[in-house]
């Protein structure tokens, strides 16, 4: 995509993040390479569509793609939060920097209640746990 693609996508009405440069896992990384991705991909974002709110998305999404150390780097770059894709609903005393997701897919009433409650993503969570 050009930067004039990707600036169309935001005037149309989306909301854009920052998600970093290489698509490392930020854990796996030393402290200023984490703030380098995180730094470099919210100035992209930033020329972009000049919003001083910017959402992070881990790459890769999982529960070992970051650190407490990057969770620090995002807030100290006033990054607004950040995005996993651990599924689950985010209860009012959430970490904003650890937000879960709901999977949506073509789902009928009764599956798309069921992802709508959280069910599912806790009970993908407990047979993680369990089967490990």
């Amino acid at each position: 995509m050009t930067f004039d693609n990707i600036k169309e996508i935001y005037h149309n009405g989306n909301l854009l993040g920052a998600h970093s440069m290489s698509h490392n896992k930020l854990a796996h990384l030393a402290r200023e390479q984490k703030e380098k991705e995180i730094v470099e991909s919210k100035k992209i974002i930033q020329q972009i569509c000049n919003n001083p709110f910017i959402p992070f998305s881990y790459p890769h999404g999982s529960g070992d793609s970051y650190d407490e150390e990057t969770k620090k780097l995002l807030k100290e770059n006033k990054l607004c939060c950040s995005v996993t894709t651990i599924e689950g609903l985010n209860g009012k005393n959430i970490d904003l920097y650890e937000l879960k997701r709901i999977n949506i897919g073509n789902f009928n009433r009764i599956e798309l209640v069921t992802y709508l409650t959280g069910f599912v993503g806790e009970a993908k969570f407990v047979l993680e746990k369990f089967l490990k």
